[in-house]
């Protein structure tokens, strides 16, 4: 089974897609697997231990309990079992573009999530849609300036594997 979790508009084939409300106003996508779930009240619909891959794409900003949310991934993961995704990195104006994003991450925030039973695979990413976009992505040492300057990077990719 796989999780598409506050998967808004964004139904995806060969995945059980889940947010809270109903599938109207998702336009014509014929995905049939919908499933109305508010993320903010556990337990979570899943029994312990069902789930092969919960994916949350830019969703986990707009939770404030973030270690909840973690918490019952792990409990409805199968060993080996996959949670990954993509958030807004801290330093960027993406990170706080939005009036409901509750949490700010960054490549390090994951890493401190080992401890919830997971081992933990970051990177850094950026989007390239305008010319702006694409000068920033030339400039040499992103890695080391993003904790210095705003907007070196747009995203945090994550992947997490439960132990």
């Amino acid at each position: 089974m796989k999780l598409n979790l506050g998967c808004g508009a964004d139904l995806r084939e060969g995945y059980i897609n889940c947010d809270y409300g109903d599938r109207e106003g998702y336009g014509d996508n014929q995905v049939t697997q919908f499933k109305s779930v508010n993320l903010t009240c556990y337990p979570w619909p899943w029994k312990d231990g069902t789930v092969d891959e919960v994916l949350m794409w830019h969703v986990l900003e707009h939770l404030s309990d973030t270690t909840g949310v973690i918490r019952e991934i792990h409990r409805i993961l199968k060993p080996a079992g996959v949670f990954w995704g993509q958030v807004p990195f801290a330093f960027s104006d993406l990170s706080w573009a939005q009036f409901d994003h509750e949490k700010h991450f960054t490549d390090k925030t994951f890493h401190g999530m080992k401890h919830f039973g997971f081992t933990v695979e970051t990177s850094l990413g950026t989007h390239s849609m305008h010319l702006q976009h694409r000068i920033r992505n030339l400039i040499p040492l992103r890695s080391v300036l993003c904790r210095f300057l705003f907007n070196m990077y747009d995203v945090v990719n994550f992947k997490m594997t439960k132990v």
